[in-house]
């Protein structure tokens, strides 16, 4: 059982990165569908989430943080696919908000992963663990991006002088920056 979900976690990674690759080639259409392809991708990551967090429940490392960041993710994800209809209406205003509702959720999930990633370190240093925890730095590496890609989205909006196709293709890395964090996360735990 372990095995079929860590296959599928694995996958679930890929087709988030694939997701991310998409934004990045079609990016408008990516602009376009954005609401949609965001919810998705970040609920996506809320079950991956999940799955590592009962995963490293079973070894004994319960971790708060990472049920939360789960939680987080999964209403942020559904608030993004519901907002589809209303996004017709309000466009420009409802694309700047999940623009940043995305920044917003990059940067958590980043601060998530990097203080998990440490509890790892320690819990592996504490335990001498043969393999949770030896490979910590992989996921501190991918946190750290995750929060550097969510400030610079807020820090440089693109809204105004910028093309829509750039909106989409900085969604499109984020997005890929977050499937490599899954299937990390599936090959390690």
């Amino acid at each position: 059982m372990m095995i079929v979900r860590r296959i599928i976690a694995f996958f679930l990674g890929i087709f988030v990165v694939v997701c991310g690759a998409y934004c990045i080639v079609m990016p408008e259409s990516a602009y376009l569908a954005l609401s949609w392809v965001l919810g998705f991708v970040v609920i996506i990551d809320s079950f991956i989430q999940l799955y590592t967090w009962d995963h490293l429940r079973m070894l004994n490392f319960w971790n708060k943080w990472e049920i939360i960041g789960a939680l987080f993710s999964l209403i942020i994800g559904i608030v993004l696919i519901c907002s589809f209809g209303v996004r017709e209406t309000f466009a420009r205003f409802i694309g700047e908000i999940l623009y940043y509702t995305f920044a917003t959720w990059l940067v958590l999930s980043g601060i998530v992963r990097t203080v998990t990633s440490f509890k790892l370190r320690e819990f592996h240093l504490e335990f001498a663990t043969e393999k949770l925890g030896t490979k910590w730095w992989l996921i501190t590496i991918i946190g750290i991006l995750m929060i550097l890609v969510g400030m610079f989205l807020f820090l440089f909006p693109v809204f105004g002088d910028l093309q829509i196709g750039t909106i989409g293709k900085l969604i499109g890395v984020g997005i890929i920056v977050a499937g490599l964090n899954t299937s990390l996360y599936s090959i390690l735990y």
